[in-house]
């Protein structure tokens, strides 16, 4: 009977341990697919006009990469590869993706997406992040929003 409790308590310490790395597991996918969103969401915003902010839509890739191409992690900022010491092993992002929506929105309501063909200076830029774990269905860890305008520039009335 004591070895009987005494195995039945390891088994239930064990399942809380395996319990309490899966979820740490899975708040570090969370975190660094919420990274990835918010580097990508912030790098297409920056986009000098409307027609380049367009360019994005639908762009996107698995393992994330760059605006050069260069997977992330190994890349240097200047589009090429960091010295092999300092690259964040491969397996890291790899089962990592990262997709570009821009849609035009209504200016009075930006919930309200309107036809590519409508004129307007406000667009909505969604960048969803994907996590493929082996012999799994995709999941989505994150996805961001951003309402974006196009403002002329200041005239000068002199």
């Amino acid at each position: 009977m004591a070895i009987t409790m005494t195995a039945l308590a390891g088994s239930v310490l064990l399942l809380g341990v395996t319990a309490s790395v899966q979820s740490t597991d899975e708040a570090l996918r969370q975190t660094v697919a919420l990274g990835l969103a918010q580097q990508l969401i912030d790098q297409v915003v920056a986009s000098p006009s409307l027609e380049a902010l367009d360019e994005y839509h639908g762009s996107g890739s698995e393992p994330p990469v760059d605006h050069w191409g260069v997977a992330l992690g190994t890349e240097d900022g200047r589009g090429g590869q960091r010295h092999r010491n300092f690259r964040a092993p491969s397996r890291l992002l790899d089962p990592y993706g990262r997709e570009v929506a821009v849609y035009r929105v209504d200016p009075d309501d930006p919930a309200v997406r309107l036809s590519s063909e409508t004129a307007t200076a406000y667009r909505l830029v969604e960048v969803r992040v994907t996590y493929r774990p082996p012999n799994q269905p995709v999941r989505e860890l994150a996805k961001l929003q951003r309402v974006v305008a196009y403002v002329a520039p200041f005239k000068s009335l002199e």
